[in-house]
This record gives C-alpha cells, structure tokens and sequence, in this order.
C-alpha cells in the first residue's frame, strides 16, 4: 500500500517545517 506520491508529499511537509523552525530561531 506504499505510495511514492504521498511520501513525497510528506517529506516536502517536513523540509517546509524544518525549514520554517530554523528560521524562527535566528
């Protein structure tokens, strides 16, 4: 049931947010 798509989509998510949390700490 592993779909490419919607791992994908989750692992855009996570650099957004990562990314959205090193920001905030400047």
């Amino acid at each position: 049931w592993f779909m490419p798509g919607a791992f994908k989509k989750q692992s855009m998510k996570y650099l957004v947010d990562f990314k959205n949390f090193v920001e905030q700490e400047k």
